[in-house]
């Protein structure tokens, strides 16, 4: 292997502390990590929207692509300011379209199951069908909590991945 491409054990411990870092913060404060998030991703949402609408006065496209490229534009910076300015009821919107999605996803799968062609074994389309249904009314009714859960969920694999990378980057210093 290339010395350059290997991974350093230092530098897996490092992102390994990182991880667990992130991961117990998350865990613990659900929602403020939460929020954080909302209010990173709104400031990335303002920075596109500026992005489109620069971009549709300098580009040579037509009119339809400047209309578009508008319209993207301004659908950012109202979703950005949105978010920034009401991170908590972004955060509870967010929860609630996911699961409008989950159960149409699930809807679709369960039905899905039962089409003529699939490609997927039956017992495997049912039971992500139920499972994404089920999932989409817990966000539907429960959003906030939903929420929380996915904050403590991601935060749980961070820190795992965190406890991974300690674990192999002092393997790695024991073995060089």
């Amino acid at each position: 292997m290339n010395k350059q491409m290997s991974l350093s054990p230092g530098g897996l411990i490092v992102r390994g502390i990182l991880a667990l870092i992130l991961g117990f913060i998350a865990m613990t404060s659900p929602f403020a990590t939460l929020l954080a998030f909302v209010f990173v991703w709104g400031f990335w949402a303002l920075i596109e929207g500026i992005y489109m609408l620069v971009a549709a006065f300098q580009t040579e496209s037509g009119a339809s692509h400047r209309a578009y490229l508008i319209m993207v534009g301004i659908l950012a910076l109202l979703a950005s300011f949105f978010a920034i300015f009401q991170p908590g009821k972004s955060a509870v919107t967010i929860a609630i379209l996911i699961g409008f999605w989950l159960i149409a996803r699930g809807a679709f799968d369960f039905f899905g199951a039962f089409a003529a062609k699939r490609s997927e074994p039956r017992w495997l389309l049912i039971t992500f069908g139920v499972l994404s249904f089920i999932t989409g009314l817990i966000f539907l009714f429960g959003p906030v909590i939903s929420i929380a859960f996915l904050s403590v969920w991601v935060g749980a694999f961070a820190f795992a991945y965190g406890v991974m990378g300690v674990i192999g980057g002092i393997m790695l210093k024991v073995k060089s």
